[in-house]
């Protein structure tokens, strides 16, 4: 299976669609921590990982983040489809979270077959309303739900898609929320002195989910 093969609207292609997908993308490999896409970046029309996960967020001007969504294997990111997205402004930047390799196609060839394939603009559509829908979530997460809430929220989902052991630092987890560290460091300290997690330098066990689930009616 070819890496073309893997996009999810692959089997609804024409013959000449899918000669001009093969032709036109590329692989990148990206290290943890390297971004791999800004709104500077106009020249890419589409990403999907193959391993790995990246994490998509703003930024303010005091240097906060704020994270819209993540991407993980096998997902798609619509970074440009014609007349959709060129009417959203603000600044975002996908930064890898692993080691990451990345499946890339341009934003001219990604926007040609978003005007020519009806199947691709269906798919553009949906993958944008999908993730509309997560930043539409966390926003209201943000509003409702106490920031300790957010934070257990937080480590049962990394800690149920991943290894029990989550390698993370604390001002990592700041800028997951746009607070700041202390207000981290707070929180997590509570959550390991009522046995929840066990702390270590750039690292959180989840010991007792189902008890952090409880507390926070997860």
């Amino acid at each position: 299976m070819s890496f073309a093969e893997q996009l999810p609207f692959w089997n609804k292609l024409n013959y000449h669609e899918r000669n001009y997908i093969e032709r036109s993308i590329f692989i990148k490999h990206y290290s943890r921590g390297e971004p791999i896409f800004d709104s500077c970046d106009s020249y890419i029309g589409l990403t999907q990982i193959l391993t790995g996960r990246a994490r998509m967020y703003i930024s303010a001007d005091d240097g906060k983040e704020l994270t819209l969504f993540r991407i993980r294997k096998g997902e798609c990111l619509v970074l440009s489809a014609a007349d959709i997205m060129e009417r959203i402004t603000y600044e975002t930047r996908l930064v890898a979270e692993d080691d990451t390799d990345v499946l890339m196609l341009g934003k001219a060839e990604f926007d040609s077959l978003v005007n020519n394939s009806i199947e691709v603009k269906a798919f553009a559509y949906q993958s944008i309303a999908e993730h509309l829908s997560d930043v539409m979530c966390g926003l209201k997460r943000m509003i409702l739900e106490k920031l300790d809430q957010r934070i257990a929220s937080f480590l049962i989902q990394e800690s149920n898609s991943g290894e029990h052991v989550i390698y993370i630092t604390q001002e990592q987890i700041a800028s997951e929320f746009g607070t700041a560290r202390e207000v981290v460091t707070r929180i997590l300290g509570h959550f390991e002195a009522s046995g929840y997690i066990a702390l270590k330098r750039g690292q959180i066990a989840v010991v007792n989910p189902q008890e952090l689930k409880l507390r926070f009616n997860l």
